[in-house]
């Protein structure tokens, strides 16, 4: 599948707001390209937040905290830092398997919540690396990826 039709069949799924996942990922996002996605997205949905410059998961954990039911678009490469980054996107849009009940964000002492929103991340990282990767077997199971 070319680029930009990618890019409109994720905006198009997004959109419709599959009610079977609470997180979306685009594999395969050149820097340019997320500019592009960002402005799309922004301009098809104006309630969608996008947080980026974040300095440490303490950070991201508060930001979804703070934007916990609404549509998050983390427009920084999160997926390729330390584990901790990747426990909270995790704890964020995955559930139980058994009673499908959300997991709890959890970050140190610094409490827990269950994220009732939308996550959205755009990563560099290729589709085949990115479904060949082991840490990433609970983003497959519960993300919508593309």
């Amino acid at each position: 599948m070319e680029k930009n039709q990618r890019i409109i069949e994720f905006t198009k799924c997004i959109n419709r707001r599959l009610n079977i996942f609470k997180g979306f990922i685009l594999t395969g996002v050149s820097e340019d390209d997320k500019v592009q996605i960002v402005s799309e997205l922004m301009t098809q949905n104006s309630e969608m937040v996008v947080i980026k410059d974040m300095e440490s998961p303490k950070g991201l954990f508060h930001s979804l905290k703070e934007l916990n039911g609404t549509q998050v678009l983390i427009a920084e490469e999160v997926l390729h830092k330390r584990k901790e980054w990747v426990d909270l996107i995790e704890q964020a849009v995955c559930s139980s398997t058994d009673s499908g009940d959300s997991w709890e964000v959890d970050y140190l002492n610094e409490g827990s919540f269950k994220f009732t929103g939308e996550l959205i991340i755009l990563t560099e990282t290729p589709t085949d690396k990115f479904f060949k990767s082991e840490k990433n077997k609970y983003l497959i199971r519960h993300c919508f990826v593309l």
